[in-house]
């Protein structure tokens, strides 16, 4: 931004909402939500989990949903990552359809506008998770299967 301007010298314009009267809405002074959500998890001062993902604005919803899964202590981190995802933008909201349909149907009935989405090679209705964890056998590493990606460390 150039001081006293307001004006902001980079690409970041787009992740503004041009209406105005919405949480990112153009406004002065105001920064834009990002949608880049890179997590570092510690545990008694060292760091035991990262996480990313690509996916554009539906990396907001992705990553705080696989370390939930984690913080329930569900499962694995593969586990963790390759869980059905839901996403909302405040209009209809996106649900992995392997959620199943009792899911789907208690959604509606809270009054959602559900919109079921199948996931494979050929879409990217959610985000694509990657991440490391450290365990006590070592790292374990956990990715989208329908992507191509990598999960590396030492």
């Amino acid at each position: 931004v150039v001081p006293g301007t307001g004006i902001l010298l980079n690409n970041g314009m787009i992740w503004f909402d041009p209406e105005p009267g919405k949480p990112n809405s153009v406004a002065p002074g105001k920064r834009a939500l990002v949608n880049m959500v890179p997590l570092l998890a510690f545990r008694k001062g060292e760091p035991y989990l990262t996480l990313g993902a690509p996916g554009g604005r539906r990396i907001i919803s992705a990553v705080p949903q696989v370390l939930a899964y984690l913080a329930d202590g569900r499962g694995s981190l593969q586990a963790a990552i390759e869980a059905p995802r839901v996403h909302d933008e405040g209009g209809e909201l996106l649900v992995d359809d392997r959620v199943g349909e009792k899911a789907l149907t208690g959604l509606r009935r809270l009054g959602h506008v559900v919109a079921p989405r199948t996931e494979s090679y050929a879409t990217m209705n959610f985000a694509k998770p990657v991440g490391i964890r450290v365990t006590r056998r070592g790292l374990e590493a956990g990715l989208d299967h329908l992507r191509p990606a990598a999960a590396a460390g030492y």
